[in-house]
């Protein structure tokens, strides 16, 4: 099995999401298992919409049409005040909202 590369995963996450972070998205992370598995997780200011979940899982199957050795994706959400909640994240931050 070919491991994915972790630049090119990440170049791909940067441009599966450009243009399609809504407002209420708070912060990405994302995790590469060992077998190539890919995790995305993404936390909303409040309850995800329908357009909200259908754009996060369009954005990971963006990311998993890059790669032909990517066994699956996996999105999960997080819908929660305050603002950055660690917990239940994975262990790399893609992309944070700046708060004032």
């Amino acid at each position: 099995m070919k491991l994915i590369d972790w630049y090119e995963l990440r170049a791909s996450v940067q441009r599966a999401l450009l243009f399609n972070i809504r407002p209420s998205v708070v912060c990405i992370s994302i995790l590469l298992s060992d077998s190539n598995e890919f995790f995305m997780c993404f936390q909303f200011d409040k309850e995800p919409t329908q357009d909200d979940i259908d754009m996060c899982s369009e954005a990971a199957g963006e990311v998993s049409g890059d790669f032909v050795h990517m066994k699956s994706h996996n999105v999960s959400f997080i819908s929660s005040n305050p603002v950055y909640c660690k917990q239940g994240h994975y262990p790399t931050l893609v992309y944070a909202r700046a708060e004032y």
